[in-house]
C-alpha cells in the first residue's frame, strides 16, 4: 500500500515536473508551427510561471479545509484539461489559456508532503520517504528535457502536451486509487479578501520583472505594474492585521522562523535557479566557448546535474532525519556556494571536465540537498493550524526569486561581457551567484 502511494506521488509530481521543463525545447518548433516571435512564444511560460505561482498562494491552504486529496485531484484534472486545450490550440491565445490551467499544479508538491505528513508520524521514516518523493521534482534525470525536444523535433510540440496530458491522467487515476484523504484539524476559514491581495501584488510583480527580462522597455508600464503590487502587498498587510482567521498572522510574519526561511530562500534560489537553467547551459553553447549544440548541452549540464542530484536526494533523507532539516540545509547551501565559486574560475578555463564537474558539484548542492531541505523546513515551520500556509509563501517566493535570477545574473553577464569579454561575462554572472548563495549561508543561522 505504501509503495503504491509513493507511485502516485511520484505521478503527480512528474505532472507538474513536465509541465514545467519538457516544453522549454519545444519553444522554437511552437513559433515556427504557430507563426510567433520568440518573445511572444515566451509570454507562454511566463503565464504558466505565475499561474503556478498564484495558485501555490492558498491550494495548500484550500486542502487543509476540504481535503488535499480532493485538491490534488482538482488540480490534475485542470492540468490535464490546460493540456488538452493547448495540445489543440489554434492560436497564442487559446495556448496561454491552457498554460494557465496547466500551472494549476504548481503547488502539487506541497500537497503531496502534507498528505505523507498526515500518515507517517515517524520523523527519521518521514525524512526518508520525502526524500524518495522529493526526487522526483527533478524529472527523470534530465531525460524529460531531452524527451521534450525529441518529441517536438519528430512529431511537433502538440506532442509534448499530448504526453503531459497522458502523465496528468495517470496521476489523477493513482491518486484517486491509492492516496489517503487528509484534513488539517481545527483548520481555520479561507481568507479569500487577503488572499485576492497577495495574488494581484505578486503576480504584478511577477509580470514586471518578466518584460524588463524580455528586454520590453515600456517603463511606464513596469513602474505602474511595481505601484499596483506595493499597493496590494500594502493592502494584504492592512486585511491580515483585522482579519479573523488571515492567511498568514502579522505575527507569524514577522517570526524568525518565517521571514528568515522565505529570505534564505529568496536568496539561494536568486543564486542558483538561472545559473544552471539558464547561464551554465548558454556558455557550453557559446561559439566562442564550447560550440555545443543544445542537445550536447543537455547531455553535459543538465543531465549529471539531476542525475546525480536525484542519487544524492535519496541520501538527504535519512541524514536528515539524524542531523535535522537545518543542519542539512546549511550542508547544501555551503556546497552550492563553493561550487559557484568554482564556477568563476571554471567560465575563465573552459572545459568539458569543468562544466561536467561544476555541474554535478552543483547537483549534489542544490538538487540533492538544498532543495529537498526547502520543502522539508516549509511544511516543518508552518503553523499547525494552517500547514498549507508556509509551503504557499515558499512557492511564491520560489517564483519570484526564480525570476529575479534571471533578470539579475543575465544583466550582470551582458553588462560585463561587453567591456570584459565573453568569458569574464559568464564568470561575472556566476560571482553573483556566488555572493547571493553565501549571504543565504550566512541568512540560514
Amino acid at each position: 500500500s505504501d509503495v503504491y502511494k509513493r507511485q502516485a506521488f511520484f505521478l503527480a509530481i512528474f505532472s507538474y515536473q513536465f509541465n514545467a521543463s519538457m516544453l522549454s525545447p519545444a519553444l522554437p518548433s511552437m513559433s515556427a508551427q504557430l507563426g510567433a516571435d520568440s518573445n511572444t512564444i515566451s509570454t507562454t511560460q511566463t503565464v504558466f510561471f505565475a499561474s503556478s505561482a498564484a495558485f501555490s498562494l492558498f491550494l495548500p491552504r484550500l486542502g487543509d479545509l476540504i481535503g488535499r486529496k480532493r485538491t490534488t485531484l482538482g488540480m490534475l484534472a485542470t492540468a490535464s484539461l490546460g493540456c488538452v486545450i493547448s495540445a489543440t490550440a489554434p492560436n497564442i491565445l487559446t495556448l496561454c489559456l491552457g498554460r494557465a490551467l496547466q500551472g494549476v499544479t504548481g503547488p502539487i508538491i506541497s500537497l503531496c508532503l502534507l498528505m505523507l505528513r498526515e500518515r507517517v508520524t515517524d520523523e527519521k521514516r518521514y525524512a526518508s520517504l520525502l526524500a524518495i518523493t522529493l526526487c522526483a521534482n527533478g524529472g527523470i534525470a534530465g531525460l524529460d528535457a531531452l524527451a521534450g525536444g525529441w518529441l517536438a523535433n519528430s512529431f511537433g510540440f502538440r506532442s509534448v502536451f499530448w504526453t503531459m496530458a497522458v502523465t496528468g491522467t495517470l496521476g489523477f487515476i493513482t491518486i484517486l486509487l491509492f492516496a489517503t484523504e487528509s484534513l488539517a484539524s481545527n483548520a481555520s476559514p479561507m481568507d479569500w479578501p487577503g488572499i485576492s491581495s497577495l495574488v494581484i501584488a505578486l503576480s504584478s510583480l511577477l509580470l514586471s520583472i518578466s518584460m524588463l527580462r524580455n528586454n520590453e522597455h515600456n517603463l511606464a508600464i513596469v513602474a505602474l505594474l511595481i505601484v499596483i503590487s506595493a499597493c496590494s502587498f500594502a493592502e494584504f498587510t492592512r486585511i491580515e492585521q483585522h482579519s479573523k482567521a488571515p492567511l498568514a498572522s502579522i505575527d507569524y510574519l514577522k517570526q524568525r522562523s518565517t521571514w528568515g526561511f522565505l529570505l534564505t530562500v529568496f536568496l539561494a534560489l536568486v543564486g542558483v535557479f538561472a545559473t544552471m537553467n539558464g547561464v551554465i547551459p548558454a556558455a557550453a553553447q557559446h561559439q566562442q566557448l564550447l560550440s555545443m549544440s543544445a542537445q550536447t548541452s543537455t547531455l553535459v549540464t543538465l543531465v549529471p546535474y539531476a542525475a546525480v542530484g536525484m542519487a544524492v536526494a535519496l541520501i538527504a533523507g535519512p541524514i536528515a532525519g539524524r542531523l535535522g532539516y537545518l543542519t542539512v540545509f546549511r550542508l547544501g547551501l555551503a556546497v552550492t556556494a563553493l561550487s559557484l565559486g568554482f564556477g568563476i574560475y571554471a567560465m575563465q578555463h573552459l572545459t568539458i571536465a569543468s562544466l561536467i564537474a561544476l555541474s554535478v558539484s552543483l547537483g549534489i548542492g542544490y538538487v540533492g540537498f538544498t532543495f529537498i531541505m526547502i520543502n522539508a523546513l516549509a511544511v516543518a515551520l508552518s503553523p499547525a493550524n494552517a500547514p498549507g500556509t508556509l509551503p504557499g509563501l515558499n512557492a511564491g517566493v520560489f517564483n519570484i526569486a526564480s525570476s529575479m535570477s534571471y533578470l539579475l545574473l543575465y544583466s550582470v553577464q551582458t553588462g560585463v561581457e561587453t567591456s570584459h569579454g565573453i568569458a569574464y561575462g559568464y564568470a561575472a554572472s556566476l560571482g553573483i551567484g556566488f555572493i547571493a548563495v553565501t549571504c543565504a549561508f550566512a541568512c540560514s543561522f
